[in-house]
């Protein structure tokens, strides 16, 4: 498998903070930031539509909520079952329980898109059903009442300055890292559970990503790439790889590391060591990487804000694409 670059264009926001949003039903990207939406279609050719737009900035500030109110409601309720880190978003009828609760100019949908799921009060929910918010300082497990989301009780973090959560898929349980490398299985079942320290990866984790089985643990970071087996609630290193990344993306056996002004690198995962296969600069630093696997595209968003790169990764050998169901993600 090779990176093909399709394509590099002005992105058509002009916002300084633009999300990204993956429709796999659609084969297309969405940008959002508050004045505009924007859909990029693959299977269209990178057709660009404008499917919202205001110019002016009080009308901008009046729509904003904590969701997405501009998508139509088949496509927000698609991107919630995508969500993030394993993390989904809640239905618009769940977020309007948030009383007095506005981000001004940013939604907090978006800001979770461009930074992290963690830094803002936006509840989420694990593939459990747990409806958590993140704190500064601690977690609350929350309740749907019939008109409120009330908090039934918290959990501290262990550490200050969490920079990564991933939840886990079949467990009520949370991964989350630091600016200090620490790692921390965090158990939710219960008011009363400690976290347990996993590992100490001794720079800051950028990204987090669990598999679907809750076998494999990909954690990104300052100077590392590190691919450890999840075994009674205990991590086993399997690969460490010298490289720093900002973010990564897993799709079968395939590994992309987002590594901003070194650009992009594509790696397989045989089960036991990492293969590099491509790498591709974008003459760019690479802020947002977007995945989405229904067309194998990659949307990357420029450091500072302007450029887009389109990019697909493509077939060299038979052989290895049937290496794609070993693993499910």
């Amino acid at each position: 498998m090779k990176l093909d670059l399709i394509k590099i264009f002005d992105s058509p926001l002009d916002y300084m903070r633009q999300a990204i949003w993956i429709s796999e039903k659609r084969e297309s990207f969405l940008l959002t930031d508050i004045f505009k939406v924007a859909e990029i279609s693959v299977k269209k050719k990178l057709k660009i539509d404008i499917l919202s737009e205001t110019k002016d900035k009080n009308e901008a500030y009046k729509i904003k909520k904590p969701y997405e109110e501009r998508f139509q409601l088949e496509l927000y309720n698609e991107i919630c079952l995508i969500g993030k880190n394993g993390f989904q978003y809640l239905s618009q009828n769940e977020y309007d329980k948030l009383k007095e609760f506005t981000a001004g100019s940013d939604s907090f949908f978006d800001l979770t898109n461009v930074f992290d799921i963690h830094e803002y009060e936006l509840p989420v929910k694990t593939p459990k059903g747990l409806i958590l918010r993140f704190l500064k300082k601690e977690i609350e497990v929350l309740e749907s009442k019939s008109d409120t989301l009330d908090i039934k009780y918290s959990i501290p973090f262990k550490n200050k300055g969490v920079t990564a959560i991933s939840s886990l898929n079949k467990q009520d349980s949370i991964i989350y890292g630091s600016n200090t490398g620490k790692l921390f299985l965090q158990d939710l079942s219960k008011t009363n559970s400690k976290p347990v320290i996993l590992d100490d990866c001794k720079n800051v984790c950028n990204d987090i990503i669990v598999d679907g089985n809750d076998r494999f643990i990909f954690i990104c970071g300052m100077g590392y790439l590190r691919i450890y087996r999840l075994e009674n609630n205990k991590l086993n290193l399997i690969s460490d790889l010298k490289s720093s990344a900002r973010s990564i993306c897993i799709f079968n056996d395939f590994i992309l590391l987002n590594k901003g002004m070194q650009g992009i690198e594509l790696y397989r995962f045989s089960g036991n060591e990492i293969e590099k296969l491509d790498s591709l600069n974008l003459g760019f630093s690479i802020d947002l990487m977007r995945f989405n696997k229904v067309n194998k595209t990659i949307l990357v968003s420029s450091k500072p804000i302007g450029k887009l790169g389109m990019i697909k990764i493509t077939q060299q050998n038979n052989k290895y694409w049937a290496l794609s169901r070993l693993f499910k993600f």
